[in-house]
């Protein structure tokens, strides 16, 4: 947070006992595009710079002074390399580092604001500090300047936390007010929605005996610890979702010993963590905006339910850590993605909850406001999040409807702005659903088995939906959505359903946008769902840096075309769908980087089985086709001779043809190269990868059939550039007729079509 500017009997500040210069401007290097030598340096954004680490034993601040001389603002973020560059172990700020335009900018970097991947240590094991400067997520490509000047070590003491004091409290309380209403009772329907990590949850008599978050490090946990050296765990920790567990296990039990447990997690916690001052919000657990938002939001649990447990003392302590969550996001705002809009609405809530403080009125109305516009530009008009990830748009659903049901009890005005986000959020979120009640695993959503069913429970509470309360039941209650094919047309995707009652055919085809942020290397990749997960997007399972992690990400693990190892790059209008007869057709088309055409098209014929048309075209000489199938795990067989993989219920996917040569393999749970893993409730599961592989000249293309129920047999089969022609004899003898035509000249044409 930004220094108050409070005396010091009513807040305390660090005191800075050593100070001593690390470095001029002349000692950083220019990386990559950047050009220019100290103390000036310009190029393209992000621009990079790196330091051979001076000393920095016994310092815990990094003060750097930074101009921008370009006209618009930039953003700054440190990274401290304990090894060599571009692995762990690392430690970095969040890049939010704020360079007005036209000034000189004086930045602090504390111990606090860094978060680290790996054994990172003391800083006197520092290797090299790296300075990168970016534009705001969003805003394209462009250039940047710098003017650095000098790099000043400190070393401080830091008081306990909170840092508010009592006499500071009393200060800032409003004379008589009374404590608002308790929002968060056991009646509220959000209570039994899952905290949002991948990590193990505990119960009450876990959190009791020192397991937390799948790891056993005592009680009260040490705030400190880093048992995964994984940055994503620390800050989860940091975040204070058990307290819920805690207060709801005493809630409903009444059991002492659960009162006394949220007595000394607060107790150690606060006292523990005193707000950074001077910093930027940036990666440090603790202080994280995200980090911060979230306890908020989880604080709100216990003041509806264990408030009075708390006794005066502990209330008073929470109190003044409280107002400086509600100061630290007031002054400090986050990526401009989920993070901005949860933390906003934690603001908005703060205000709410705590009516007692002078500024509470300015926090609701400060938080609804940053609400409200960041629901205008992360919201689609058909719903979709910027981000294009179910997970991250769950997420922001949530905070909308904790904040919608705050709004209507109390005389504070919802925004229009946000309920137009909220229903058609959830309608789009409600369009994703396979039938199963699971949701895919697009971009960073985590496993390949998304449950949003609590959501929807509670959406459909709110706002008597049938199909949200379907969703939300798991079909006990309300009405299923609308059966059927759709086009999310600014989200460049298609869902094709449909089948016989219990078999839930469904399948998902993207060409859409990568997204804001959590983007995977996804553009023409597709989902298949038949009474299970058959065909899957392989989730991530954790952010931090590593061969798995990077390997989630890259196009060669989704299910999609690739030509030289490259997928294509997607426009708008890159994705149609059309209904004959008897058929659904879609089709998503876009180019290589290197100017090659690359297109899929998908055929749902009678609701009962798929066929998936791959096509390359467009450079001379040869090259190298490749379509990926990633896999649900599962006893998948392979028949070699069929060209075929079946599961054992008889779900079929089948190549029917492929380029002269082509040869298929299949891989599982390999690493070098990464193929065959997908993200399973937080964990890394192995699991099969088809491939087909063919190399030659330009055009080439590839059919597959995918099936629900064996029995299916290709009786005649015409396979010219231009058009395919086959004949499908299904299980009970049927006959299938289909002709497909490409006319490629006519971009955009499906061709025709007929049964």
């Amino acid at each position: 947070m930004k220094d108050p500017g409070l005396p010091p009997s009513h807040f305390s500040r660090d005191q800075v006992v050593d100070a001593r210069l690390l470095a001029g401007p002349g000692a950083w290097r220019a990386l990559g595009k950047a050009r220019g030598k100290g103390p000036d340096f310009q190029g393209p954004a992000p621009l990079r710079l790196r330091l051979p680490a001076p000393d920095l034993a016994g310092l815990d601040c990094l003060a750097l002074s930074v101009g921008n001389p370009g006209r618009e603002p930039l953003l700054a973020g440190l990274y401290l390399w304990y090894d060599a560059p571009g692995r762990p172990p690392l430690a970095f700020s969040g890049g939010r580092g704020l360079l007005p335009p036209g000034a000189q900018t004086s930045l602090l970097f504390g111990r606090a604001d860094f978060g680290t991947y790996g054994a990172a240590g003391p800083w006197a094991r520092v290797r090299a500090l790296e300075l990168v400067v970016a534009r705001e997520k969003g805003s394209g490509p462009g250039q940047a300047a710098l003017r650095l000047g000098e790099l000043w070590g400190q070393r401080r003491l830091e008081p306990s936390g909170p840092r508010l004091s009592a006499k500071g409290l009393a200060a800032l309380l409003v004379a008589e007010a009374r404590p608002g209403p308790a929002l968060h009772t056991l009646d509220h329907p959000g209570r039994l929605l899952p905290p949002p990590h991948w990590c193990p949850r505990s119960s009450a008599g876990e959190l009791l005996d020192g397991v937390v978050l799948g790891e056993r490090i005592g009680f009260p946990p040490d705030w400190g610890g880093d048992p995964r050296q994984a940055l994503e765990w620390c800050h989860f920790l940091h975040r204070h979702h058990d307290l819920r567990t805690l207060a709801l296990a005493w809630a409903t039990s009444g059991r002492p010993v659960h009162a006394q447990a949220l007595r000394r997690l607060l107790k150690t916690w606060i006292s523990g963590q005193p707000v950074p001052v001077g910093s930027n919000g940036g990666a440090g657990p603790a202080w994280e905006t995200l980090s911060t938002a979230w306890r908020l939001l989880e604080w709100l649990w216990l003041r509806g339910l264990a408030w009075e447990a708390l006794g005066p003392r502990l209330r008073e302590l929470m109190r003044r850590s409280l107002w400086e969550h509600a100061r630290h996001l007031s002054d400090h705002q986050g990526h401009p993605n989920n993070w901005s809009l949860i933390e906003a609405a934690a603001l908005a809530l703060a205000g709410m909850a705590w009516p007692e403080f002078a500024e509470a009125a300015g926090w609701r109305r400060l938080g609804l406001r940053r609400l409200a516009a960041q629901c205008r530009r992360q919201f689609a008009p058909h719903g979709a999040h910027c981000e294009l990830s179910p997970f991250y748009q769950a997420l922001c659903l949530q905070c909308l409807l904790m904040t919608r049901r705050a709004c209507l009890a109390g005389p504070w005005p919802w925004p229009r702005a946000a309920q137009a986000a909220l229903t058609r959020g959830l309608d789009y979120l409600a369009a994703l659903a396979r039938p199963d009640f699971t949701w895919p695993a697009l971009n960073d959503s985590g496993g390949v088995r998304g449950d949003y069913t609590a959501l929807f429970a509670w959406a459909g509470q709110d706002f008597k939906r049938p199909a949200w309360r379907w969703l939300g039941s798991r079909g006990q209650e309300g009405a299923p959505p609308r059966p059927g094919s759709r086009r999310l047309e600014e989200a460049g995707l298609v869902v094709l359903g449909g089948g016989e009652p219990g078999e839930g055919l469904w399948l998902l085809l993207r060409a859409g946008p990568p997204g804001l942020a959590h983007a995977h290397q996804d553009s023409l990749s597709l989902e298949v769902h038949a009474r299970r997960p058959r065909v899957v997007d392989p989730g991530i399972s954790s952010y931090a840096p590593g061969s798995l992690a990077q390997g989630y990400r890259r196009a060669s693990a989704h299910s999609q075309p690739l030509l030289d190892g490259q997928g294509a790059r997607t426009g708008p209008d890159a994705i149609r769908k059309e209904r004959a007869a008897g058929l659904w057709l879609a089709w998503a088309r876009g180019a290589t980087p290197g100017g090659a055409g690359l297109e899929r098209r998908v055929c749902l014929v009678r609701q009962r089985y798929w066929l998936v048309w791959d096509r390359a075209w467009g450079l001379p000489g040869e090259h190298d086709l490749q379509v990926g199938w990633q896999l649900f795990p599962d006893r998948w067989r392979f028949g070699r001779r069929e060209r075929a993989l079946e599961a054992p219920d008889g779900f079929g996917l089948r190549l029917l043809h492929a380029p002269p040569g082509a040869a298929l393999d299949l891989a599982r749970g390999r690493r070098r190269p990464q193929r065959g893993w997908v993200s399973l409730d937080g964990q890394d599961v192995v699991a099969h990868h088809w491939r087909l592989l063919a190399r030659g000249l330009l055009p080439m293309q590839a059919l597959w059939l995918l099936a629900p129920h064996p029995g299916y047999q290709v009786m005649e089969l015409s396979a010219a550039w231009e058009e395919l022609s086959l004949v499908v004899r299904g299980p009970a003898g049927e006959l299938d007729h289909l002709v497909l035509g490409a006319e490629p000249g006519r971009a955009g044409a499906l061709g025709r079509y007929r049964l």
